[in-house]
């Protein structure tokens, strides 16, 4: 094997000539890894902003369906109140009030991810601001459900001592939590227009609310 022994430099410009070919060529390469990376963690970036946007959307349509009912809503709570104070006569049409937790797992997801390091921080403090007062209101949600049930009880068996009592007791838990989920109504509202999240109209479709939530609770001439 003929080996062909290095050829010795004549003169500074061929050394440097030699030097800046080596030298581009490890920019070249360091750019091109850069560029490599970039590109990774925009897509890592767009996936991420498109997961938490869905995950936004359909809480945004849980939030206004809900919305939607709240007149209907606080009325039935109002007619459950005179309802009881009346001994309980008749048989009540209560209806289905929607009851719909917020979702807040993508935020969880991207936070323990690098890709939300490269969002920029004035967008991740609006995401953890929206995601931050999402799970607030689903405590709130989350109690509704309970004293909705407790309702549900009581009025299956309005009978027994006490029920009245039971009664207020559960539609007082009801709305304070409806006026709490209610009062943040504008922040989260301004918080999803900030991000540009849209309802989800295919979720919209799913969410109907029950006719019977805003008819009468008795039956003419039982009210």
């Amino acid at each position: 094997m003929e080996i062909h022994k290095p050829k010795p430099w004549h003169g500074w410009r061929e050394f440097l000539k030699e030097y800046g070919i080596i030298v581009l060529g490890v920019l070249t390469a360091l750019g091109a890894e850069q560029c490599v990376e970039m590109l990774h963690w925009r897509q890592e970036v767009a996936d991420t902003r498109e997961s938490l946007h869905r995950e936004l959307a359909d809480d945004r349509t849980r939030l206004e369906r809900m919305a939607l009912q709240d007149a209907c809503y606080l009325r039935r709570l109002d007619d459950l109140d005179r309802w009881a104070d009346r001994g309980f006569p008749g048989s009540p049409s209560l209806g289905d009030p929607i009851f719909r937790s917020f979702h807040t797992s993508a935020w969880e997801v991207a936070k323990a991810s690098q890709a939300a390091a490269h969002i920029p921080l004035a967008e991740r403090l609006r995401y953890g601001s929206l995601f931050d007062a999402l799970a607030t209101g689903r405590e709130a949600v989350n109690d509704e459900r309970e004293a909705w049930t407790a309702i549900l009880a009581v009025a299956a068996a309005p009978g027994g001592a006490g029920a009245g009592d039971r009664m207020k007791q559960a539609t007082a838990v009801a709305r304070d939590r409806a006026h709490r989920r209610r009062f943040n109504y504008p922040f989260l509202s301004s918080g999803f227009d900030a991000l540009g999240v849209r309802p989800d109209p295919a979720a919209a479709a799913r969410e109907t609310t029950d006719g019977r939530l805003c008819g009468p609770l008795l039956p003419a001439g039982k009210s």
